[in-house]
């Protein structure tokens, strides 16, 4: 297995459990933030779902990354990760202006939001998700340095 095979491994790996717990948590986030009429709520929600759109972005990325080196692509498919790193900066910006655009309109019509016990809850498993992806993701990302190490290691043998 060459260092592209590894790293795109590892990029499927992480899109896949980031799209599994982002989705849940949008779901989550989104009712509770509807039920409360919190925007902030209802924009960390957009923003795990946006998460999940930037994972899959990263599996597909990840999958196109090692195919080998043709005649068009003499030197391979690696750098896609630079196009889909693109993709999803432009998503972000998008996202984060619209989320601008209603905080201000909410704030120039006085609009207010009522918090409770279920929206503290849905902000603390936010916090707590991102701990725990922090955690698996350092982890994986010690994995796949190691396993490169061990590559570059035998390559000047």
């Amino acid at each position: 297995m060459n260092k592209n095979e590894i790293k795109s491994k590892y990029m499927i790996i992480e899109g896949i459990v980031s799209v599994i717990v982002n989705i849940l948590l949008f779901a989550f986030k989104y009712a509770v933030g509807i039920f409360s009429g919190s925007l902030s709520i209802i924009a960390d929600a957009w923003h795990s779902l946006s998460d999940c759109i930037s994972s899959i972005i990263v599996i597909i990325g990840g999958i196109f990354s090692k195919k080998p080196a043709d005649k068009e692509h003499p030197f391979g498919h690696g750098r896609i990760e630079l196009i889909t790193s693109f993709i999803v900066g432009i998503m972000l910006i998008f996202i984060g202006y619209t989320f601008f655009a209603e905080a201000i309109k909410n704030i120039l019509n006085k609009q207010m939001a009522t918090f409770n016990k279920i929206s503290i809850i849905a902000m603390i498993m936010s916090i707590l998700k991102r701990i725990f992806s922090s955690i698996f993701f350092l982890g994986l990302f010690a994995a796949l340095i190691r396993k490169l190490l061990f590559i570059f290691a035998f390559q000047k043998i």
